[in-house]
């Protein structure tokens, strides 16, 4: 999408911009909430997230 655009002279930027990122895991064993933070489990090992507190994920935990 990002190359058409360019070619029509549609786009301001050198290369394309990222804004958000999402990741989505469905087992519930490669994830984990501890201190504030989640951890994921990757090929080289656990990773930590910070992360702000946001709606979707208290209703996802306390089933509101």
């Amino acid at each position: 999408m990002f190359r058409e655009l360019k070619k029509k002279g549609q786009v301001e930027k050198d290369r394309p911009e990222i804004r958000s990122i999402t990741l989505i895991y469905s087992d519930s064993q490669d994830w984990r909430l501890r201190d504030g933070a989640i951890e994921l489990i990757t090929h080289s090992g656990w990773i930590r997230i910070g992360y702000r507190n946001h709606r979707q994920l208290h209703r996802y935990l306390y089933n509101n």
